[in-house]
Protein backbone atom coordinates (compact mmCIF):
# COMPACT_ATOMS: atom_id res chain seq x y z
CA UNK A 1 0.00 0.00 0.00
CA UNK A 2 1.38 3.44 -1.00
CA UNK A 3 1.02 6.25 1.45
CA UNK A 4 1.69 9.95 1.34
CA UNK A 5 4.15 9.93 4.25
CA UNK A 6 7.84 10.67 3.81
CA UNK A 7 8.73 7.07 3.01
CA UNK A 8 5.68 6.65 0.73
CA UNK A 9 6.62 9.85 -1.14
CA UNK A 10 9.97 8.32 -2.11
CA UNK A 11 8.23 5.16 -3.28
CA UNK A 12 5.87 7.25 -5.45
CA UNK A 13 8.83 9.09 -6.99
CA UNK A 14 10.47 5.77 -7.88
CA UNK A 15 7.25 4.39 -9.37
CA UNK A 16 6.68 7.57 -11.40
CA UNK A 17 10.25 7.45 -12.66
CA UNK A 18 9.87 3.79 -13.64
CA UNK A 19 6.58 4.51 -15.44
CA UNK A 20 8.15 7.43 -17.26
CA UNK A 21 11.12 5.31 -18.34
CA UNK A 22 8.81 2.52 -19.51
CA UNK A 23 6.76 5.01 -21.51
CA UNK A 24 9.86 6.54 -23.12
CA UNK A 25 11.28 3.15 -24.07
CA UNK A 26 7.90 1.92 -25.35
CA UNK A 27 7.55 4.96 -27.64
CA UNK A 28 11.12 4.61 -28.88
CA UNK A 29 10.67 0.89 -29.52
CA UNK A 30 7.41 1.50 -31.37
CA UNK A 31 8.91 4.24 -33.53
CA UNK A 32 12.00 2.21 -34.32
CA UNK A 33 10.01 -0.91 -35.12
CA UNK A 34 7.64 0.99 -37.40
CA UNK A 35 10.52 2.60 -39.27
CA UNK A 36 12.21 -0.77 -39.81
CA UNK A 37 9.05 -2.36 -41.22
CA UNK A 38 8.15 0.50 -43.57
CA UNK A 39 10.20 0.66 -46.78
CA UNK A 40 11.83 4.03 -47.49
CA UNK A 41 9.93 4.47 -50.76
CA UNK A 42 6.58 4.38 -48.94
CA UNK A 43 7.32 7.20 -46.50
CA UNK A 44 5.37 10.35 -47.14
CA UNK A 45 7.63 13.08 -45.79
CA UNK A 46 9.22 15.71 -48.03
CA UNK A 47 12.60 13.96 -48.17
CA UNK A 48 11.09 10.71 -49.38
CA UNK A 49 9.42 12.42 -52.33
CA UNK A 50 12.79 13.82 -53.35
CA UNK A 51 14.29 10.36 -52.97
CA UNK A 52 11.52 8.80 -55.04
CA UNK A 53 12.45 11.00 -58.00
CA UNK A 54 16.20 11.19 -57.32
CA UNK A 55 16.99 8.51 -59.89
CA UNK A 56 15.13 10.40 -62.61
CA UNK A 57 15.96 14.02 -61.71
CA UNK A 58 19.61 14.92 -61.33
CA UNK A 59 20.61 18.45 -60.52
CA UNK A 60 24.17 18.95 -61.70
CA UNK A 61 26.78 21.62 -61.02
CA UNK A 62 26.84 24.56 -63.41
CA UNK A 63 29.76 24.35 -65.84
CA UNK A 64 31.90 27.48 -66.24
CA UNK A 65 30.08 28.62 -69.40
CA UNK A 66 26.68 28.53 -67.62
CA UNK A 67 27.75 29.91 -64.22
CA UNK A 68 26.10 33.27 -64.95
CA UNK A 69 22.72 31.49 -64.63
CA UNK A 70 23.48 30.21 -61.13
CA UNK A 71 21.74 33.20 -59.55
CA UNK A 72 18.41 33.96 -57.95
CA UNK A 73 15.37 34.19 -60.22
CA UNK A 74 15.09 37.98 -59.95
CA UNK A 75 18.74 38.26 -61.07
CA UNK A 76 18.37 36.05 -64.14
CA UNK A 77 15.72 38.51 -65.37
CA UNK A 78 18.56 41.02 -65.89
CA UNK A 79 19.93 38.80 -68.68
CA UNK A 80 18.24 39.56 -72.04
CA UNK A 81 18.78 35.99 -73.30
CA UNK A 82 16.44 34.80 -70.51
CA UNK A 83 14.17 37.83 -70.05
CA UNK A 84 12.98 37.98 -73.68
CA UNK A 85 11.87 34.34 -74.07
CA UNK A 86 10.45 34.36 -70.53
CA UNK A 87 8.24 37.39 -71.19
CA UNK A 88 7.18 35.82 -74.49
CA UNK A 89 5.81 32.73 -72.73
CA UNK A 90 4.10 34.88 -70.07
CA UNK A 91 2.01 36.49 -72.81
CA UNK A 92 -0.97 38.14 -71.08
CA UNK A 93 0.37 37.51 -67.58
CA UNK A 94 3.07 40.21 -67.57
CA UNK A 95 0.88 42.40 -65.35
CA UNK A 96 1.04 39.82 -62.52
CA UNK A 97 3.80 41.23 -60.33
CA UNK A 98 5.20 38.02 -58.84
CA UNK A 99 5.51 36.46 -62.31
CA UNK A 100 6.93 39.62 -63.86
CA UNK A 101 9.60 40.11 -61.20
CA UNK A 102 10.16 36.52 -59.94
CA UNK A 103 10.77 38.20 -56.60
CA UNK A 104 8.97 35.68 -54.40
CA UNK A 105 10.68 33.23 -52.06
CA UNK A 106 13.04 30.97 -53.98
CA UNK A 107 16.45 29.37 -54.09
CA UNK A 108 19.36 29.75 -56.45
CA UNK A 109 18.62 28.44 -59.92
CA UNK A 110 19.57 24.83 -60.55
CA UNK A 111 20.75 22.91 -63.58
CA UNK A 112 19.14 19.65 -64.65
CA UNK A 113 20.65 17.37 -67.25
CA UNK A 114 18.25 14.84 -68.75
CA UNK A 115 17.50 13.01 -71.98
CA UNK A 116 15.64 15.95 -73.57
CA UNK A 117 18.53 18.30 -72.74
CA UNK A 118 20.19 20.50 -70.14
CA UNK A 119 17.99 23.17 -68.60
CA UNK A 120 18.41 25.95 -66.09
CA UNK A 121 15.62 25.42 -63.55
CA UNK A 122 14.12 28.59 -62.13
CA UNK A 123 11.48 28.38 -59.44
CA UNK A 124 9.49 31.07 -57.71
CA UNK A 125 6.22 31.63 -55.93
CA UNK A 126 3.93 34.43 -54.89
CA UNK A 127 4.98 35.75 -51.51
CA UNK A 128 2.66 34.50 -48.74
CA UNK A 129 0.88 32.28 -51.32
CA UNK A 130 3.57 29.70 -52.14
CA UNK A 131 1.21 26.82 -51.50
CA UNK A 132 -1.15 27.90 -54.27
CA UNK A 133 0.80 30.20 -56.65
CA UNK A 134 4.12 28.88 -57.93
CA UNK A 135 6.09 28.36 -61.10
CA UNK A 136 8.89 26.13 -62.35
CA UNK A 137 10.64 27.38 -65.48
CA UNK A 138 13.03 25.54 -67.77
CA UNK A 139 15.42 27.72 -69.72
CA UNK A 140 17.54 26.28 -72.54
CA UNK A 141 20.45 28.74 -72.90
CA UNK A 142 21.63 27.21 -76.19
CA UNK A 143 18.22 27.66 -77.88
CA UNK A 144 17.17 30.69 -75.81
CA UNK A 145 13.78 29.12 -75.12
CA UNK A 146 11.65 28.83 -71.99
CA UNK A 147 8.91 26.48 -70.89
CA UNK A 148 7.08 26.58 -67.59
CA UNK A 149 4.62 24.84 -65.32
CA UNK A 150 2.51 27.46 -63.56
CA UNK A 151 0.13 26.59 -60.73
CA UNK A 152 -2.44 29.12 -59.54
CA UNK A 153 -5.20 28.03 -57.19
CA UNK A 154 -4.88 24.36 -58.24
CA UNK A 155 -5.08 25.34 -61.93
CA UNK A 156 -2.14 24.15 -64.02
CA UNK A 157 -0.96 26.15 -67.02
CA UNK A 158 1.73 25.14 -69.48
CA UNK A 159 3.68 28.09 -70.79
CA UNK A 160 5.88 28.00 -73.90
CA UNK A 161 4.01 25.05 -75.42
CA UNK A 162 6.17 22.23 -74.02
CA UNK A 163 5.90 18.84 -75.71
CA UNK A 164 4.76 15.81 -73.67
CA UNK A 165 8.32 14.85 -72.75
CA UNK A 166 9.02 18.34 -71.37
CA UNK A 167 5.67 18.40 -69.56
CA UNK A 168 6.53 15.14 -67.82
CA UNK A 169 9.97 16.45 -66.89
CA UNK A 170 8.56 19.75 -65.62
CA UNK A 171 6.07 17.82 -63.47
CA UNK A 172 8.84 15.66 -61.99
CA UNK A 173 11.01 18.66 -61.19
CA UNK A 174 7.95 20.45 -59.76
CA UNK A 175 7.34 17.51 -57.39
CA UNK A 176 10.96 17.63 -56.24
CA UNK A 177 10.85 21.38 -55.60
CA UNK A 178 7.31 21.45 -54.16
CA UNK A 179 6.95 17.95 -52.64
CA UNK A 180 3.97 18.73 -50.41
CA UNK A 181 1.78 20.38 -53.06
Amino acid sequence: RLTANKEGGDEMKIIRLLLLLMLVFAIDATGTAAEQKEPAANKTNANSVVLAYAEEIKFVPFPADLKKYEVYPWDILKLPEFREPYFRILAGRTDIKWLKTLSGPSELNKLVSTQPGTFVVIESCKQHWCGSHNIVIFFDPARRKCWALLKEDKQTSWLGDPNNELKELLEKVYRVIYPKL
